[in-house]
C-alpha cells in the first residue's frame, strides 16, 4: 500500500522521509546564458532529470557515469557519453541511495567507488587535521624548550644593537650618573663577578641613574642599569653583587627575549622552527621598547635567581647578600603593603595583593634561596672585595646632583 510518504520505482518502494522526491542541485548546459544554473534534480523510471527556470534536461541511467568532484569531493556529478556538454550534480549525497542506482551493475560499482573514495578524503583529511592538531598541541606543551631554541636562533649582534638601541631610549629620560671616580668604584665589583661568568658574548656594561627606588634593569644585549637608590639601600659589596649577578642572568638567558618569542603565536614558532627567523626579528623589532616597562615572569625571576647564585660562586662571591639584599626588598614591599590597605578594602587580603605582582613573592625566593645558602659547605671561603663600600655610597650621593648630566640625544 502506497501512502504519502512513499514512491515506487519499478516496484521499489521508496521512503520520502529517507530520499526526498526532489534535491537541490546544479546543472551545466548550453541552453544555459551562464552555461549553468541551479535548480532540482530527481529520477524518472529511466533517468536523472534536471529541472529549473531556464529549462530543463534529462540523462538516460543506462551508460550513466557518476563522479565525485568539487572541493574535497562535496559534489556528485552525473554525466553521459551521449550527452557530453550536459553534466547535473548536487551536494546532497543521499542521491546515491537512491534505488534506481541499485538496479544496474554499472551504477552500483560506481556508485561504490564514489563512496570509497569519500571515505578515503575524510581518513586523509582526519589524518592531516589529527596531525596538525597533534603538532600544535606539542608546540604548546612543548612551548618553552620551543622558545629557548628560538631564542637560540636570534644572532647575538643583532640582540647587542636592539639592546643599545633600547638603551638610547630609555637615556633620553633619565639622569645618568657622569663620575668616573663612582664608575672605577663600581668596577670592584663587577669585575670580579664578570670574571666569573664562563659566557662571554655579552659584552656586559654598567650604568648608574639618578634614581630613588630600589631597582636594577637588565636589557638584551649587556646594559645593566642600576638605580642610585639601590645603591644607597645596599648594605655591602656582596648585596650589589648578588643583585648584578640577578641582572646579569637576564641577559644571559636572554628572558627579555624569550618573554616576547612566548608571546608570539604558535604559527610563528613553527616557522622559525624551519628555519625563517625574518617573523620572529619582526616582532622583536616591533615589541624591542616593551621591555622598558616590562617585568619578567615569576619563571623568568626564579631562573635568574637560580643561574645568578651560581655566578656568584663561581666567582667566589659570598652569595647570601643576593638574600640580605631581598629582605631589604621584603620590608620595601610590607611599607608598600600597608600603604596599599588604606586604600584596598579589607576583605581583598595579602594574598591578593601578593597574586597582583608578576613577580615570585619575596618571602619565596628568600626561601629557595636559603636552602641553597645552607647546603653549601659549612668551610667554603669567599672573596673580599677591595673597596671601601662606604666612601663609594657617599661619593654617589654627594655626585647625584652635581655630576649628572643630560644624554646627547642618539643619531
Amino acid at each position: 500500500m502506497q501512502t504519502g510518504v512513499n514512491r515506487k520505482y519499478k516496484g521499489m518502494m521508496v521512503d520520502e522521509r529517507l530520499i526526498p522526491a526532489t534535491l537541490e542541485g546544479g546543472a551545466f548546459h548550453p541552453m544555459y546564458a551562464a552555461g549553468r544554473t541551479s535548480g532540482e534534480v530527481s529520477f524518472g523510471i529511466e533517468s536523472i532529470r534536471f529541472q529549473s527556470e531556464h529549462g530543463n534536461f534529462e540523462l538516460p541511467l543506462e551508460g550513466l557515469q557518476i563522479e565525485a568532484g568539487g572541493a574535497s569531493d562535496r559534489l556528485i556529478f552525473f554525466k553521459h557519453a551521449d550527452h557530453p556538454q550536459a553534466v547535473i550534480h548536487t551536494a546532497d549525497r543521499r542521491v546515491l541511495e537512491h534505488p534506481l542506482l541499485m538496479q544496474n551493475a554499472g551504477l552500483i560499482r560506481q556508485r561504490s567507488q564514489v563512496k570509497r573514495k569519500r571515505r578515503v578524503v575524510r581518513m586523509v583529511t582526519y589524518g592531516v587535521l589529527g596531525s596538525l592538531v597533534f603538532a600544535l598541541a606539542m608546540l604548546y606543551v612543548c612551548r618553552d624548550s620551543i622558545v629557548k631554541t628560538v631564542a637560540r636562533g636570534i644572532p647575538v649582534e643583532w640582540e647587542i644593537q636592539m639592546g643599545d638601541k633600547l638603551f638610547e631610549q630609555m637615556m633620553l629620560t633619565e639622569r645618568l650618573v657622569i663620575d668616573e671616580e663612582s664608575s672605577a668604584q663600581l668596577t670592584k665589583i663587577t669585575e670580579p663577578l664578570v670574571t666569573g661568568i664562563p659566557d662571554k658574548r655579552y659584552p656586559l656594561k654598567f650604568h648608574i641613574v639618578e634614581n630613588a627606588t630600589m631597582n636594577a634593569f637588565a636589557m638584551p644585549g649587556g646594559n645593566v642599569i642600576l638605580h642610585s637608590g639601590l645603591l644607597l639601600a645596599a648594605k655591602s659589596p656582596e648585596e650589589v653583587a648578588g643583585v648584578l649577578a640577578h641582572e646579569i642572568s637576564h641577559v644571559q638567558q636572554r628572558n627579555g627575549i624569550r618573554g616576547i618569542i612566548s608571546s608570539a603565536g604558535l604559527f610563528l614558532l613553527a616557522q622559525t622552527l624551519l628555519g625563517d627567523v625574518t617573523g620572529v626579528l619582526a616582532v622583536l623589532t616591533d615589541n624591542g621598547s616593551f621591555l622598558l616597562s616590562r617585568q619578567f615572569s615569576r619563571d623568568f625571576e626564579r631562573e635568574a635567581d637560580d643561574q645568578g647564585w651560581e655566578y656568584l660562586l663561581a666567582s667566589d662571591i659570598q652569595p647570601d647578600g643576593m638574600i640580605r639584599f631581598f629582605e631589604h626588598m621584603q620590608e620595601e614591599e610590607q611599607k608598600m603593603q600597608e600603604k596599599l590597605k588604606e586604600v584596598v578594602p579589607v576583605d581583598v587580603g595579602e594574598g591578593a595583593l601578593q597574586l597582583a605582582s608578576t613577580h615570585p613573592a619575596t618571602q619565596e625566593r628568600i626561601d629557595a634561596l636559603q636552602r641553597k645558602w645552607q647546603e653549601l659547605p659549612s668551610d667554603k671561603k669567599f672573596r673580599t672585595f677591595d673597596l671601601n663600600f662606604t666612601d663609594f655610597q657617599n661619593r654617589l650621593r654627594t655626585n647625584l646632583h652635581t655630576s649628572t648630566q643630560e644624554p646627547e640625544p642618539s643619531e
